[in-house]
């Protein structure tokens, strides 16, 4: 009996210590390669890194996704007149708890295939979000509709160096 024991008990050890092999987590999805994201800054005229497809309903899906879920078409028109359709998107999944949600602007790219944008606003909270005139420079301007705790603020933008700004600096 006891030598029974004393075989049985190193190997008993020796499966616990030389098991199986812990399973090491699968790698974390990410995202395809599709090269560096250029910022509205620095994007020159012809990157157009964005694809959307919208569908009969208004809902946007974009390639690279932004992580922000599903866009939905909130206006469609022309913010220069080129002639294409440009894309104003807000992200519903984004929305805050007073009603703000992430806005954000897209010039179609002439030239390109259909669906390839550039975008001239990043995504950005807003209450709404208003479309104005064509200006001079062939650009239309934008009102952006901030909170400001319990009130309203309107912030007009203007295009300037590829790209939407506001017009008066915001407090």
């Amino acid at each position: 009996m006891l030598t029974r024991r004393f075989f049985f008990l190193p190997l008993a050890l020796l499966l616990v210590a030389c098991g199986k092999p812990a399973e090491s987590p699968p790698p974390a999805a990410s995202a395809p390669e599709t090269g560096p994201v250029v910022a509205v800054d620095s994007a020159p005229e012809g990157a157009c890194p964005w694809a959307i497809t919208v569908d009969d309903e208004g809902a946007a899906q974009m390639e690279p996704d932004p992580g922000m879920g599903a866009g939905q078409v909130v206006w469609q028109g022309a913010l220069n007149d080129d002639g294409a359709e440009d894309l104003l998107l807000r992200f519903p999944e984004g929305c805050g708890n007073y009603g703000e949600c992430p806005y954000a602007l897209y010039v179609a790219c002439p030239g390109e295939p259909a669906g390839r944008y550039r975008e001239v606003r990043e995504p950005d909270y807003a209450m709404d979000v208003q479309m104005g005139t064509q200006g001079d420079d062939g650009w239309r301007s934008v009102l952006w509709m901030q909170r400001e705790g319990d009130r309203m603020r309107e912030e007009p933008l203007a295009y300037s160096d590829g790209g939407y700004r506001a017009t008066t600096p915001s407090n």
